[in-house]
């Protein structure tokens, strides 16, 4: 008996993760997607701002990465959910009619490769710190020494904090293009993705 309801546990969950799987395929990423693109416009409408201006632009810049840093976080989860999930819809290997099977193969690669791509981008974002803090330890270290000194760190530490927007502007875009990608990819191949070989259609539904 214990046996029976672990395999019916192990059963049911496997069907909420294909159906949190459709449901992520269906509106999640599109509705990512819309997300994205109004993410983008916005950021690279403020780069005049962040140029011109003389506000404290590290702190918007702390500011943006917690927004970015939050958004590849929850987007990870949705790509690891769907992955996990379209696993479990990888039929026994058989001889022949594996067509689909390869199609699905080439998806779940995809998704690997999109989870990949968006926590090294949080690596790449995140050096900008210790960057930044190393840039000011030589400032305080160095910078009494000389006028000169202080002035070149000074502007080095201001032009590392005016880069980093453009650059998170970059990162939301591929996040964007990544995340149509793989969308587009999944959608063009829905039918495969759900029933790769046809003798599986009726035990998936």
């Amino acid at each position: 008996p214990q046996d029976s309801l672990t395999e019916e546990a192990v059963s049911a969950l496997h069907k909420d993760l294909k159906a949190e799987a459709l449901e992520c395929i269906s509106h999640i990423l599109p509705s990512k997607i819309l997300r994205l693109k109004a993410i983008v416009e916005e950021k690279t409408s403020r780069f005049p701002k962040y140029f011109e201006s003389e506000e404290d632009i590290f702190g918007a810049v702390i500011k943006e990465y917690e927004e970015f840093k939050n958004f590849v976080h929850a987007q990870v989860q949705d790509y690891i959910k769907t992955r996990t999930a379209l696993h479990l819809l990888v039929p026994k290997i058989e001889d022949g009619n594996n067509f689909g099977v390869g199609v699905q193969h080439e998806i779940l690669s995809a998704l690997s490769n999109s989870v990949d791509v968006e926590i090294a981008s949080l690596d790449s974002s995140s050096q900008f710190f210790i960057n930044r803090a190393e840039l000011v330890g030589k400032a305080a270290k160095y910078g009494a020494l000389s006028s000169q000194a202080a002035a070149a760190y000074s502007l080095a530490i201001a032009e590392n904090d005016r880069k980093k927007p453009r650059m998170l502007a970059i990162c939301w875009l591929d996040l964007l293009n990544n995340c149509i990608f793989v969308h587009d990819l999944i959608m063009k191949n829905l039918d495969k993705l759900l029933a790769p070989r046809t003798s599986n259609v009726t035990n998936m539904y």
